[in-house]
């Protein structure tokens, strides 16, 4: 909801006299503003650290072109921008509705009819920017607005411009590039993000628009990640109707992931949803919001019923409100929401240690094995280079030939330890040949080094 204006806040940004505040996020603080002629438009001012980045005002000028193309039914069309302003800002048309996230708090988690609406119009929102080449990259409850007439899928496209030319992620302080709980694996690892990340993103959020929490519990960035890359998403809480079509969406795999040109089909049950081989059938969790795959008889962890935030999909007393997502009776609360909803703030509390001790769903990744790494990449370098100073300066038949042998077992070694770390990880099959080829050049070990606890750190280590 919008907010008064602070004394700190700006009052004109462009043609725009900012009225009020609507919110924050990654990149800047957002304005409600309105034009000379009472035009009212959503301004987004990019923060000062950002801006002072080289290169980010070309890739913002960019992303902010190819926004522009995305107009429609199905989002809040980018209508002016300005990427060599002090403070560069965009302007997008100000949409007049509550978000998905203000819609669950304040009603409680949608019906299987009104989630089914909601699927369908989030399916064609993709569909259209994926025609033309847009990727949201940051789908989630507070980017979906609803209306009357269906959902509008908003602040997308520019995230791109948060990277360097090479890709990575800036870290500017309290900048995260997407939002954890929603965010695909292949975008939680670093690897390339394409239309199946934001399929995973949709999966995600229809999951909050039933239950009223994500599939992977809530927590720490860390603990999140972890969950979002080596475990199964909890799905108990969904109705039985809806349940393969979300399971589908949150594969781990993006090419088992569905398009979202057949997802609006699927949706309103016109075509049957494959369930995708890699994710597990859903079951009860542990209090750290991890699936127990192994459950009591009669279906439910030891111990009483499974904690987690899983909403009951009934109706509340007096039955569901008339309508569909788009209005505030479009949500049917339950009774037990309440209680459901604060038992499911402790789910995925634990730290990220914690979480990377896990092994549901995938091997943890410990700080052994990144230090074995480490060492054998700095040892192998070190003999490579001392190995090409002895050819060149003729040393190595002078009583040095020993070095030539030692540095190639150190190669094999350090090969060994990176392909072991590298299928651990998940990473990209052109970064397993390069760290290969890196053991055979002076130095080049060093840079996988830095390459491969880059990639570490996005991963929850233990």
């Amino acid at each position: 909801m919008p907010e008064p204006l602070s004394a700190e806040d700006p009052v004109v940004v462009g043609p725009y006299r900012l009225r009020a505040r609507l919110g924050a996020g990654g990149m800047g603080q957002v304005y409600l503003g309105e034009s000379g002629s009472g035009r009212r438009v959503a301004v987004k001012l990019v923060r000062a650290e950002i801006a002072r980045d080289p290169g980010f005002r070309r890739r913002f000028r960019r992303e902010v072109e190819l926004a522009m193309k995305a107009g429609g039914f199905w989002t809040a069309p980018v209508v002016d921008a300005d990427p060599d302003a002090p403070t560069p800002w965009v302007a997008s048309q100000y949409v007049p509705g509550p978000s998905l996230a203000e819609q669950v708090a304040a009603h409680g988690p949608l019906d299987e009819a009104a989630l089914r609406q909601l699927a369908a119009g989030l399916a064609e929102a993709l569909h259209a920017f994926h025609r033309i080449g847009l990727v949201h990259r940051d789908l989630k409850p507070s980017n979906v607005l609803l209306l009357d007439d269906g959902p509008r899928v908003i602040d997308f496209g520019i995230s791109k411009a948060l990277e360097d030319d090479s890709g990575t992620a800036l870290t500017a302080t309290g900048t995260v590039l997407g939002t954890p709980a929603f965010m695909s694996p292949e975008q939680a690892v670093g690897r390339e993000v394409g239309e199946p990340s934001d399929i995973f993103s949709l999966g995600s959020v229809l999951t909050f628009a039933a239950t009223g929490c994500g599939p992977f519990g809530d927590g720490s960035t860390h603990a999140l990640l972890f969950r979002v890359v080596h475990e199964q998403p909890v799905l108990s809480g969904l109705p039985s109707g809806v349940r393969p079509l979300i399971a589908a969406c949150l594969s781990k795999e993006p090419a088992d992931r569905p398009r979202a040109a057949d997802l609006a089909a699927m949706a309103v049950g016109a075509v049957p949803v494959e369930a995708p081989g890699r994710v597990a059938a859903p079951g009860p969790v542990d209090r750290r919001g991890r699936t127990v795959h192994d459950p009591a008889p009669g279906g439910s962890a030891p111990g009483g019923p499974a904690p987690g935030g899983s909403v009951p999909t009934g109706p509340a007393p007096g039955g569901p409100a008339p309508g569909g997502p788009t209005t505030a009776g479009a949500a049917t609360a339950s009774a037990s929401w309440p209680s459901d909803r604060a038992r499911a703030s402790t789910v995925g509390a634990q730290s990220a240690g914690e979480s990377a001790g896990s092994q549901a769903g995938g091997a943890a990744i410990g700080r052994g094995a990144l230090w074995r790494f480490r060492a054998a990449a700095y040892a192998s370098g070190v003999l490579t280079l001392v190995t090409c100073l002895a050819m060149v300066t003729g040393a190595v038949n002078s009583g040095l030939s020993v070095v030539p042998v030692v540095s190639g077992l150190f190669v094999i070694l350090y090969m060994y330890v990176a392909v072991r770390l590298s299928l651990s990880l998940q990473v990209p099959t052109g970064t397993k040949i390069l760290l290969v080829l890196a053991g055979w050049l002076p130095l080049g070990t060093f840079l996988a080094e830095r390459e491969m606890s880059r990639i570490a750190r996005r991963v929850a280590v233990g």
